[in-house]
């Protein structure tokens, strides 16, 4: 029986092997969508944290073993089909694109245009909003406060501020770590935008957010959106806002429990206040 070597197999049969071969399959994710998930160490750990991928660890053994079979798995991967998840759900994602940029090699990241983003969030950081006794036992126990010398209370508004401060840091790397970047979806939780100089909105009037007051009063008080503005490359990007709320029912503070329509208009209020301040080619959101 003659023998057909990898390169001699149909391109779109390798380009299946390449997807299998680097989309984790063991829970239930899109088979268009390629993880990158970090995990900060505890303090006392030689390294800050490690980058999980199955992905970027799948490209590093093809390099190893042709070029050219790199170079097309790599050409593959980072095209428009596929959308790069950025899961940094215990430390903002300042920390995950600081470890990219350190350890993968620019003809990977250079090539990726769109990525996503997931739970980009300040509250889940600080979890301000509520007085959950596990919650606060939780984040006594986090990596990232422990390493910042911080510890959870109610009302520390210099750990928010420097939570604030992370975050949106992260926004602002985003083209440096990903030069060919055209398409960023920011999963944001809905409490996010609507938390207020740090005291919880009781009532809101979505009305309200339509006038001019409202980027600074409600979008302003999730800050990190406004690095958005000194995005290089702003003007050719297309940004998606994907709500989500991951935080749970049982997280979420009395005032936050709108209804559907509320919630919908809000939700769309909230875009078109930030289509105002950040001139990006388009900026859409999604439920």
């Amino acid at each position: 029986m003659q023998q057909t070597s990898f390169n001699g197999l149909p391109l779109e049969l390798r380009q299946a092997i390449y997807q299998y071969a680097a989309i984790d399959d063991s829970e239930d994710h899109d088979a268009r969508q390629i993880r990158i998930q970090y995990t900060m160490k505890a303090v006392g750990h030689a390294e800050v944290g490690v980058l999980d991928s199955q992905a970027l660890s799948t490209l590093e053994t093809l390099s190893k073993i042709s070029t050219e079979i790199w170079e097309e798995a790599v050409q593959y991967l980072t095209g428009q089909l596929f959308c790069w998840i950025l899961v940094s759900d215990a430390q903002p994602h300042m920390y995950l694109l600081r470890a990219l940029r350190k350890s993968v090699p620019k003809d990977i990241l250079g090539r990726i245009s769109h990525i996503r983003l997931l739970r980009l969030s300040v509250i889940q950081h600080t979890f301000d909003l509520t007085s959950a006794t596990s919650i606060a036992d939780s984040l006594a126990a986090s990596a990232y406060l422990s390493r910042l010398g911080l510890q959870y209370t109610d009302r520390n508004e210099h750990l928010r501020t420097k939570v604030k401060g992370d975050v949106g840091y992260a926004i602002t790397l985003l083209p440096y770590v990903f030069s060919a970047l055209r398409r960023p979806d920011l999963n944001i939780e809905l409490a996010d935008a609507l938390h207020m100089r740090g005291q919880t909105v009781r009532s809101i009037d979505v009305h309200a957010v339509k006038e001019a007051y409202f980027w600074e009063n409600y979008v302003g008080a999730f800050s990190p959106l406004r690095m958005l503005r000194h995005v290089n490359g702003i003007r050719d990007i297309e940004l998606f806002v994907l709500w989500d709320s991951f935080l749970g029912a049982l997280h979420r503070p009395p005032g936050y429990d709108l209804s559907n329509d509320a919630t919908r208009e809000l939700q769309r209020n909230f875009v078109e206040a930030l289509k105002t301040c950040v001139p990006a080619k388009s900026i859409n959101c999604h439920p």
